[in-house]
């Protein structure tokens, strides 16, 4: 509920201002394996410190967890150069191993992207939108992508 209270006020401002911005869905690939192999306590920890790491990578974005291993970053960047330079350095951030007693992980992220207004309107839009971006990563093999 607070991402849909941010994206309306971002979607009114950017209206109002003439502007655009970018909403990236970060999701962790493999945290029900994550999960099978290490135990909810170790995943958790997991996304903690991915969560940290995303605080850390991006100190200027606003971003929320929407699902367990589902983060959803809002960011004032619209060229897709800065946006992709940006998605790249967070992808070598996120993937780097994880160490939660003695066990190193690997995490495996995928992320989505989509812009204000060019792939969506609406809150509901932009993020629908942002997760098919995800899915067809995953589906084509590609660690991100933007939505088209």
């Amino acid at each position: 509920s607070s991402l849909y209270t941010h994206l309306a006020g971002k979607i009114h401002t950017s209206r109002v201002t003439g502007s655009s911005f970018s909403i990236v869905c970060v999701t962790l690939s493999d945290s029900k394996e994550i999960v099978a192999m290490f135990g909810k306590r170790t995943a958790d920890i997991m996304v903690q410190r991915i969560s940290r790491r995303l605080a850390k990578a991006l100190p200027k974005a606003e971003f929320f967890r929407v699902m367990d291993d589902v983060f959803v970053i809002v960011m004032d960047l619209s060229d897709r150069k800065e946006v992709s330079s940006t998605v790249i350095s967070l992808l070598s951030a996120l993937e780097s191993p994880v160490v939660v007693t003695d066990t190193e992980i690997s995490p495996s992220v995928a992320i989505g992207i989509c812009q204000f207004p060019v792939d969506g309107e609406s809150s509901d839009a932009l993020f629908s939108n942002c997760l098919s971006s995800v899915f067809a990563a995953k589906r084509e093999g590609l660690k991100w992508r933007f939505y088209s």
